[in-house]
């Protein structure tokens, strides 16, 4: 959905895509302003925890979910199980919060671009080419190569699934091939799963590349930033929007094997 908006005041932001759980409270004006974040290493527990983290963090800034002004998430890719539980959270609160004027707004956020976009933040990193990646298991990663600086993120690829060797070749070639001052920025791997990554490359693949030592932080701060510059453009969710995963599901690939068993 695309339309004019006024700033949001209160964003509630949920960061489920990973095994790092993390939620911020983000109030911009008004007596109760402030951000409030909480984070946990959640593996596969996000169901049992989230809603009590959402609840402490409202009781804590002493407001109720009737005061926010926009929920936000992220939209992949990440954990299948992860991205479902955050999106259905943020719609099921918009739900069951909704105005009569006016739906509560859903904004989600691509989460590489989150996780890159968390490099510049408070000047930790002036400018780097990030690669953030997320275990996509079977030797896989979710990654993509990303320019941070202070003017936000721009994409040198899209999102991949790519093995740890292969990822490092794509992010590289991508750079080769950009503007020529990129090429001297720091090379930085981030995301919540980067020193596994970095585990499966041989010392020559990995020579040049800087471990990002924040790299399971959580994200929902960032992401209740983005979400709010989106938002300030009108980029609101659809309300049939779905999780971006851009991996087949197994349960799919086998029926995809099952329909077409020799590949024609």
């Amino acid at each position: 959905m695309t339309r004019s908006s006024q700033p949001p005041q209160s964003i509630l932001a949920i960061d489920t895509a990973t095994d790092v759980l993390s939620v911020t409270l983000w109030i911009r004006s008004g007596r109760h302003s402030g951000q409030w974040t909480e984070r946990c290493d959640a593996g596969l527990r996000h169901t049992e925890r989230l809603m009590a983290i959402v609840a402490r963090l409202l009781s804590g800034a002493g407001i109720t979910p009737h005061d926010l002004s926009l929920v936000a998430c992220m939209r992949g890719p990440g954990s299948f199980t992860g991205l479902r539980i955050g999106m259905a959270s943020a719609k099921g609160l918009a739900a069951a919060i909704r105005r009569p004027d006016q739906p509560l707004p859903v904004v989600s956020v691509p989460t590489l671009e989150c996780i890159a976009s968390g490099l510049h933040a408070a000047n930790r990193i002036p400018a780097a080419i990030a690669l953030p990646v997320i275990d996509g298991r079977k030797h896989r990663y979710y990654g993509a190569c990303l320019r941070v600086d202070s003017g936000g993120v721009g994409r040198l690829t899209d999102d991949l699934d790519l093995c740890a060797s292969d990822m490092v070749a794509a992010a590289r070639s991508a750079v080769a091939a950009a503007a020529s001052s990129w090429r001297s920025l720091p090379f930085v791997v981030t995301g919540p799963h980067a020193d596994g990554f970095l585990a499966e490359l041989t010392d020559q693949t990995r020579a040049g590349i800087v471990l990002d030592l924040r790299a399971r932080a959580g994200w929902s701060a960032e992401l209740s930033r983005l979400a709010a510059l989106r938002a300030e453009r009108g980029e609101y969710d659809r309300e049939d929007a779905g999780p971006d995963y851009v991996r087949s599901s197994d349960a799919e690939l086998s029926i995809q094997t099952r329909s077409n068993p020799l590949g024609a």
